[in-house]
């Protein structure tokens, strides 16, 4: 299995999400407008009144695993897998790889540029 991010349901062979449980009062003011924005964009379920007293919450886990089954369902843990290294692969290519190009180019033209002006004013 991948970790304790989601968790394996043997009837039916898949991974689903995971949740976690906390007490809403002992979140920081941050934590409630981070809960509040993904909840606003649908990236995790919320549930509200959990417990014998009512005063627990209950939240699918904040982790790209979890983004994941999120999005595409329960699915078998090979399936997952795959999603998540072409994520990757996507990842690389279009931002880090042109991002990393840009700041290489910009050095380049830094050094370039300062050994252009030392030679002028020799």
């Amino acid at each position: 299995m991948i970790g304790l991010s989601c968790r394996y349901n043997p009837n039916t062979d898949c991974l689903e999400l995971s949740y976690s449980r906390f007490k809403k009062s002992d979140l920081p003011v941050l934590g409630h407008v981070v809960l509040a924005v993904f909840q606003a964009m649908r990236l995790v379920d919320v549930a509200e009144g959990i417990g014998e007293d009512g005063e627990y919450t209950e939240c699918s886990n904040m982790t790209i695993i979890n983004l994941t089954l999120r999005i595409i369902g329960p699915t078998h843990e090979r399936r997952l897998t795959i999603y998540l290294l072409a994520f990757q692969v996507i990842f690389v290519l279009f931002v880090h790889l042109p991002s990393t190009l840009y700041f290489a180019l910009f050095v380049i033209h830094k050094v370039c540029s300062s050994k252009v002006k030392v030679k002028l004013q020799s």
